[in-house]
């Protein structure tokens, strides 16, 4: 019951966002809950058999979370690009900026104090059918013994795995090793 509520009010507040003409890619994005968006998510991908449905769901997070339209469909009003369009866009955009790579202590930092900051920040995987987005969210850094490195607090939906997806947990949990992940943050 829970979820049907959770996926009633997304899809309210979805409808309510493209009726006041939200779909522009400048301004503002209400303000969604990670959980609710996780759950639809997770929901969708058990009502479908197709693999290549519900990738909009991660772009959707980004901008409900950080309260942006960076990534709203530039075609169809009330949609979200598909996130593995998501890196192609931060790369094109001004608005983003890359810190560094997963593998640097400094630039993990970086992303972490920026969400703590309340400002978004990504960590984007470039590695060959390992590609994913993952939001940095407030939180500890925490240090991983596989990564050798303090990790920040992130989010991620996994496209093959939906119920492994979290909110909450350290990088490290989204991918195994922290090689060709690059951080950007959006000021």
């Amino acid at each position: 019951m829970k979820t049907r509520i959770s996926v009633t009010a997304l899809l309210l507040a979805t409808t309510l966002f493209a009726a006041c003409g939200g779909s522009s890619n400048s301004g503002t994005h209400p303000k969604l809950d990670l959980e609710d968006v996780r759950e639809a998510f997770i929901e969708c991908k058990a009502e479908t058999e197709d693999i290549r449905s519900c990738k909009s769901y991660v772009a959707r997070a980004i901008n409900g979370h950080f309260q942006i339209a960076d990534f709203n469909h530039p075609e169809t009003k009330g949609d979200y690009v598909d996130y593995d369009e998501i890196a192609a866009i931060v790369d094109a955009s001004g608005d983003w900026r890359k810190v560094g790579e997963a593998d640097d202590q400094d630039a993990l930092d970086e992303v972490q104090q920026h969400a703590n900051n309340g400002k978004p920040a990504l960590a984007i995987s470039t590695q060959p059918g390992v590609g994913n987005v993952a939001l940095i969210v407030k939180g500890e850094q925490v240090k991983s013994t596989s990564w050798g490195l303090n990790c920040p607090t992130a989010a991620i939906f996994f496209p093959n795995r939906p119920e492994k997806s979290f909110i909450g947990k350290t990088l490290n949990y989204a991918w195994s090793n922290p090689e060709g992940i690059e951080l950007y943050v959006r000021d």
